[in-house]
């Protein structure tokens, strides 16, 4: 059974990490062109590549591995500026995050009008008849979608996918293929010096406000994972500030949300809260923390269930001020702690109202003929033109110098907007 696991695990992370790579050399790459003409259509070809990748993973843990995700609570619109605020119990939420996107985003259109048929649901919600959703209740099936064609399929997806931008630990960006793809998607990479880290923050987001382009932005407001030293450290912080204990999460970082909130407004429309449970996980205590890590995925050692509870706060319901903006968070963060104390004591979180799951596979299946495809053809194409090999040399070495001498290929990407927009008015 061991190795069995390795065997999954290695070949989990070779698949991950080589789509990526080769991913960033077929597809990124070529696109760099349109940047010279359009920032706004560079920006739609890249997320609508990197929204094709993310149902690889997707397709692996769940059609391969057996990998059970359950999302219940709040539909994610595609459509809205929003933030999305998740807590960090392992170094890999990242990985399990871009399931539960897979499963919960849904445009209103699709839940109120549609192009087929839509019924309302319990709790004001409504089931999507051809658009592969299926709404359950206390863990009945409402509804079983019709199928579709893969291409339809793909397009319904490409259609309806966040263009999430993570905030993400600057080193990072360092890495060759994941760090450069990530650069050209747009995130944002922080240094944890605020002085920086505002300013990098502010750019990225009058950059992408600039071209009036949707966008949504996450962060995990504790700023490390889940950890028998992170939870002394919180612990510490508690006692400092007389504020309770925690041992399912940290205490979060008030004054970053905060000054995101800030940043992000007038567009801002709301904060969604994501709550992650991992099923097979005890409950943490200061002596012994279960998770997961990079090792444990080359290992095979994945989660057999993963739980999101998501749920939607309108900016109007949230305070004005930083200071009780930050107690607002601060109380979140104490609900979350009950709910996932709840969560690891009955293995499932006790007041779920909605479980919302794409029963359609025929996306996934196309994505995961596609990257698979790609990982073996690409380095065959490689092996058998000498020209290919110089330029994926030239790529590589090209973003290795321009992460060591620039804040990386976005900040490129930011200044020739400018550089665009002080040509303009000068002609005008």
């Amino acid at each position: 059974m061991e190795l069995v696991n390795l065997f999954k695990g290695i070949t989990f992370c070779i698949l991950w990490y080589f789509s990526i790579f080769f991913g960033f050399l077929a597809f990124y790459c070529p696109a760099i062109p349109v940047l010279l003409f359009s920032n706004h259509a560079f920006r739609v070809i890249t997320d609508k590549i990197f929204a094709f990748w993310e149902l690889y993973p997707t397709a692996i843990l769940q059609m391969l591995f057996g990998t059970k995700i359950y999302v219940h609570g709040d539909y994610l619109d595609p459509e809205e500026t929003c933030m999305v605020v998740v807590n960090h119990r392992t170094r890999v939420d990242w990985n399990y995050l871009w399931l539960c996107m897979f499963h919960a985003t849904r445009k209103p259109q699709y839940l109120k009008e549609g192009v087929d048929k839509f019924e309302p649901v319990l709790n004001g919600k409504y089931r999507y008849q051809n658009g592969g959703l299926s709404v359950q209740k206390n863990g009945v099936s409402c509804d079983k979608s019709r199928c579709l064609n893969p291409l339809n399929m793909l397009n319904n997806i490409f259609n309806q996918k966040l263009r999430m931008k993570y905030v993400l630990k600057d080193e990072i960006r360092h890495i060759p293929g994941p760090g450069w793809v990530m650069q050209m998607n747009c995130y944002t990479y922080i240094k944890r010096n605020w002085e920086q880290d505002e300013a990098e923050i502010k750019s990225v987001i009058n950059y992408l406000y600039g071209m009036d382009y949707t966008h949504q932005l996450l962060i995990f407001p504790e700023g490390t994972d889940l950890t028998e030293q992170s939870i002394k450290k919180s612990d510490a912080f508690a006692k400092k500030f007389n504020l309770p204990t925690y041992r399912q999460v940290l205490h979060p970082r008030t004054r970053g949300f905060t000054s995101l909130v800030q940043l992000l407004q007038p567009k801002l429309t709301a904060v969604y809260d994501i709550t992650i449970g991992y099923e097979n996980f005890k409950k943490a205590t200061p002596e012994l923390v279960e998770t997961c890590c990079l090792k444990d995925m080359i290992t095979g050692r994945f989660p057999t269930g993963v739980h999101f509870y998501i749920k939607r706060y309108s900016i109007n319901s949230l305070p004005d001020d930083p200071i009780s903006l930050g107690n607002w968070l601060n109380d979140i963060w104490k609900n979350k702690e009950e709910k996932l104390d709840n969560f690891y004591t009955h293995r499932k979180f006790i007041d779920a109202h909605n479980y919302i799951q794409h029963t359609q596979k025929s996306g996934l299946i196309v994505a995961l003929i596609f990257w698979t495809a790609l990982v073996i053809l690409y380095p065959l194409a490689m092996y058998y033109f000498q020209t290919l090999r110089w330029i994926v040399a030239f790529l590589c070495t090209s973003f290795i110098i321009l992460n060591y001498f620039t804040g990386g290929f976005h900040h490129l990407e930011m200044i020739y907007l400018n550089f665009k927009k002080g040509k303009a008015k000068k002609l005008a």
